[in-house]
C-alpha cells in the first residue's frame, strides 16, 4: 500500500503546481463492487462495500479539471451467492482490501456558464492501485491466496503461469453530475469504471492443477482452498487437472458509485466557473 501513496503523492504535487489557487477539495463517500469470476453481474449492488474517495482538483478553464485522489474501499465475491451451478459447487469466495491512485481529467459537458447550477461531467485517466485477496478457511483462519498458487502460478511445473503483482496499474473512466450549492461549495454523484489488466483480483482465472502437486509445492491449505466443493458435499471428488476453474477470456474490474462533496479553496475571482457574472463583470466562482 505504501508504494500506492508514495505514487499518489506524486500526482497530487502536479495538482497543486497546476495552478496557485484554482484548487477545490474532494470527498466522495460511497460503494465499491467488482465483476470476475466471483462475481459475474456487469453492474450491480450485490455484494457492494462501503468505499471513500478524497482529493483536489484543479480548474484549468472553465470546463477542464484536473484531479488527484486517493481510493480505500472492500472488494468481495462470493460462489454462494452468485447463483451460477458451476459456481456453487466450486464454493469459492474471496475479500480484498483495494487502494488507489489516480490522476484523472475531468470535463464539463455541458457549456456551465450558460446551462446554470447542475452540470453533467465525464472523466478518464488512470492509476495505481494494490490489492492482496484472501479468504477463511473453515476453521476461521484468514488466509491470503497469492502465496498458495491456487492455479499453480509460480509452480516450476506450470512454466506457463506466472505469479501476479499486487501492485498494478489500471485505467479509469467515468461519469457524474454535480450541483452548485454555492460558490465554494458544490454536491453531485458520479460512477467510475477500472479496466484491469490482470484476472487474478479474485485468484481465480483458469484452470485446476493437478492436485498431488499444488500439494507437494504448497501445501495442503493450497488445496483445500484452491477447491471448496468438498466444503459442502464430502463425496464429490477433488476436479481433474485441467478442469475449468474461472474464465481467462476476460479480466476482472471494479467501479464505485460515490456522492461527491466539493469545496472550493482560495479567494477573489479565480474560482470555477459555471453560471453568468457576478455584480463587477467577472466570472462568478463556482466549482
Amino acid at each position: 500500500m505504501k508504494r500506492v501513496v508514495i505514487i499518489w503523492a506524486g500526482a497530487l504535487v502536479l495538482v497543486l503546481n497546476a495552478s496557485g489557487q484554482r484548487i477545490a477539495v474532494d470527498v466522495l463517500p460511497g460503494v465499491i463492487n467488482y465483476s470476475g469470476d466471483l462475481q459475474p453481474s456487469a453492474l450491480t449492488l450485490s455484494e457492494a462495500r462501503p468505499a471513500l474517495q478524497v482529493g483536489l482538483s484543479v480548474g484549468l478553464t472553465e470546463k477542464l479539471f484536473l484531479r488527484a485522489f486517493y481510493l480505500v474501499g472492500t472488494v468481495h465475491g462470493d460462489d454462494k451467492k452468485n447463483g451460477a451451478v458451476r459456481s456453487v459447487s466450486r464454493n469459492l469466495n474471496f475479500t480484498s482490501a483495494i487502494g488507489e491512485g489516480s490522476l484523472t481529467m475531468e470535463y464539463d459537458v455541458l457549456n456551465a456558464a450558460e446551462q446554470g447550477k447542475i452540470t453533467p461531467y465525464i472523466f478518464a485517466g488512470g492509476g495505481f492501485y494494490h490489492f492482496n485477496p484472501y479468504t477463511y478457511d473453515t476453521t476461521g483462519k484468514k488466509a491470503y491466496l497469492m502465496p498458495l498458487s491456487t492455479e499453480g502460478e509460480g509452480l516450476p511445473e506450470y512454466p506457463d503461469r506466472k505469479p501476479y503483482t499486487l501492485y498494478q496499474f489500471n485505467l479509469i473512466g467515468g461519469f457524474g453530475l454535480k450541483y452548485r450549492v454555492s460558490d465554494r461549495l458544490a454536491i453531485g454523484f458520479e460512477v467510475g469504471f477500472r479496466k484491469l489488466f490482470t484476472d487474478y483480483l479474485d485468484d481465480v482465472s483458469n484452470t485446476y492443477v493437478d492436485k498431488n502437486i499444488l500439494l507437494k509445492e504448497r501445501g495442503a491449505e493450497a488445496v483445500a482452498l484452491a477447491y471448496r466443493g468438498g466444503e459442502l458435499n464430502p463425496l464429490k471428488p477433488y476436479p481433474r487437472a485441467g478442469a475449468p476453474r474461472g474464465n481467462p477470456t476476460a479480466n476482472d474490474y471494479y467501479y464505485t458509485g460515490l456522492l461527491r462533496f466539493t469545496y472550493r479553496l482560495g479567494g477573489g475571482n479565480n474560482g470555477f466557473n459555471l453560471r453568468g457574472k457576478n455584480s463587477v463583470g467577472c466570472p462568478r466562482n463556482v466549482l
